[in-house]
């Protein structure tokens, strides 16, 4: 495998620079990383990957589950934007994203607290009643009373006060809902300004920032410090930098399908400190880089092993707007913002973060996409910027250096740019973040990028300087957008136009001004908000995404491919759900597996 890898790292100067250079020795590392067997040996998928089970008729409950996260909780409030935060965990939605069970989500939607709805035949009212069996925690002053219309209320109340998301919500805003009231204990109306068909998707935000639910005693506590939901874990117990516990929690709308008695989530920041304890079995489940997956199942071979469908949408760039700072803002020209694109090679960057090549030469059946102005996991919506039917604009994603070095000239930079790159060096967006981000930089040396490397600290500086800030900061940085909108028109809104909220990121078209967007590339999203027909709205969606080609007003890292996750036979159903799922739940603990049973 060395001798792969030394042979790989050799194709080109750039490719050596972009994928070893500036953050340097550690990503070097990652590249070289023996994956075990050695080079001539070849498994078959078959002799290496578990099959997903759906052994639910044998489910079992007890046990506790040995789990990780690898940073601390900043606040429990579920209406500020925060990474990680403990949403689906312990907080319900009235909708949620239903998952494919043993297929891939299909991008439809499931009832959460509500029970059922209803949509006006001029879909201007919607009438939702929650479950009758749906309760609180049992933690003072709640208790574990049943949840009622009056705390959809007071969520919803509270969210438009102060959420991060209350732009995609309450008419005032520029959201749908002009107005909502509670019948009775278990109804709530929701009076619409304008016909959505994303309504019942943006009740499903699982994200923090969303319609997530608090108690109305939360008024007399303070969220960000007391934990209380309705969904199916609780907090036992929450030492900072320490660990988590979490507690069943019997008053769950469905509690049958909570096996686990309890999860403890040791706070493991250090990725080699994680992996180290997965192999021994002091956690069961894991992210394993995938250059180390092979090496991991060979060091521990009773590890399970299962492969997962291409998904996820992974972290965007997004770059300073405002004219007032003159060249620090250079990606206002669109030419350099393409030949930003332009200087990444996809394919080389795919096989480093999944060890593509490599995983296909040990039998590996490894499929790999690439992200347009949609991620490719928006089955149905996204369209390969490699096919024919993308169009000419698909050039702007293909790897072109010389392309792009000529556009950067042209933009009135012959002898190269110098950029600032603001790059969060926490591991709120998970380990492997930076280090995805940083490589892409590392690509555009070539083309004369000459970017200075900022760290910036997740909580005191990005966020008020530049994830909130639409566009009003020097260079670039890069965010991931996993608490936006769950509807794919609806979540471009928020990303693409100025009535989109936090997620949008300030960036204005040759016809417009500061932080107002791309007036052609607004009318042409805002026709699918009315638009119930889904082949229209696919057809809207696929122009779209031509469209942002072209401006790269914003640019995803290059894309996402075959991935597996390992872990222990101790936990059974594991990956039998694809799509958003809610942790730990239809999952159980078979004690008479490993590492539980070292035999």
């Amino acid at each position: 495998m060395n001798g792969y890898w030394t042979s790989g790292l050799q194709r080109t100067i750039t490719r050596r620079r972009a994928l070893a250079a500036a953050g340097g020795t550690a990503l070097a590392s990652t590249i070289l990383a023996a994956c075990g067997g050695g080079s001539e040996s070849k498994p078959q998928s078959s002799s290496l990957v578990t099959k997903a089970v759906d052994e639910s008729k044998q489910a079992k409950r007890g046990g506790v589950w040995l789990d990780s996260q690898t940073a601390d909780f900043q606040t429990f409030d579920p209406h500020i934007t925060s990474l990680p935060h403990p949403s689906r965990f312990m907080f319900s939605t009235l909708m949620r994203i239903k998952p494919g069970l043993l297929e891939p989500a299909k991008g439809d939607y499931m009832l959460d607290a509500a029970a059922s709805y209803e949509l006006s035949p001029d879909k201007l009212q919607l009438t939702m009643k929650l479950r009758p069996n749906h309760k609180w925690h049992n933690i003072a002053p709640v208790n574990g009373r049943l949840v009622e219309s009056q705390d959809v209320l007071f969520s919803y109340d509270r969210l438009v006060k102060q959420g991060a998301n209350r732009d995609i919500f309450a008419g005032t805003y520029g959201g749908p809902i002009d107005a909502i009231s509670a019948p009775d204990k278990q109804t709530i109306v929701f009076k619409l300004n304008q016909v959505y068909a994303g309504i019942l998707a943006l009740f499903a935000g699982g994200g923090s920032g969303n319609l997530l639910l608090l108690p109305r005693e939360a008024e007399s506590y303070d969220p960000r410090r007391v934990a209380i939901g309705s969904g199916p874990w609780m907090v036992g117990d929450y030492q900072p930098s320490v660990a988590m516990v979490w507690k069943r929690h019997e008053g769950w709308y469905d509690p049958n399908v909570l096996y686990v008695d309890e999860v403890r989530s040791p706070v493991v920041t250090e990725y080699s400190v994680g992996l180290a304890q997965f192999k021994t079995g002091a956690i069961y489940r894991y992210i394993v880089r995938a250059e180390d997956i092979v090496s991991t199942k060979a060091d521990a071979p009773g590890i399970s092993l299962y492969q997962n469908e291409p998904g996820g949408g992974g972290p965007i760039f997004f770059y300073g707007w405002n004219p007032a700072l003159g060249d620090k803002t250079p990606f206002r020209d669109q030419r350099v913002r393409q030949a930003f694109s332009m200087a990444t090679d996809r394919d080389l960057w795919l096989d480093a973060f999944f060890n593509v090549e490599q995983f296909t030469k040990q039998g590996f059946n490894m499929e790999t996409n690439w992200h347009s102005a949609l991620p490719s996991s928006t089955t149905g919506w996204w369209m390969d910027p490699r096919s024919k039917e993308f169009g000419p604009n698909g050039k702007f994603y293909k790897h072109d250096p010389a392309e792009a070095k000529k556009l950067i000239a042209a933009a009135g930079h012959p002898n190269g740019l110098d950029v600032e790159f603001h790059l969060i060096t926490s591991s709120n967006y998970g380990v492997d973040f930076q280090k995805r981000m940083e490589t892409i930089a590392n690509f555009g040396q070539e083309a004369g990028f000459k970017f200075s490397r900022l760290p910036i600290d997740f909580n005191t500086e990005w966020r008020p300087k530049f994830a909130d800030n639409m566009g009003n900061f020097a260079g670039l940085t890069g965010r991931n957008l996993a608490s936006g909108h769950p509807d794919v028109c609806e979540k471009a809104i928020q990303v693409f136009t100025p009535s989109g909220g936090i997620l949008y990121t300030g960036f204005y078209s040759p016809d417009s001004t500061f932080q107002k967007g791309d007036p052609k590339m607004t009318a042409l999203l805002m026709k699918t908000r009315a638009e119930f027909d889904q082949e229209k709205r696919v057809a809207t969606m696929q122009e779209f995404q031509r469209m942002a080609a072209e401006t790269q007003y914003i640019t995803y890292v290059p894309g996402t491919a075959s991935s597996f996750t390992p872990a222990w036979p101790v936990l059974r159903n594991q990956n039998i759900f694809q799509g958003e799922v809610v942790p730990y739940v239809h999952q159980w603990l078979d004690p008479t597996k490993p590492p539980m049973n070292k035999a």
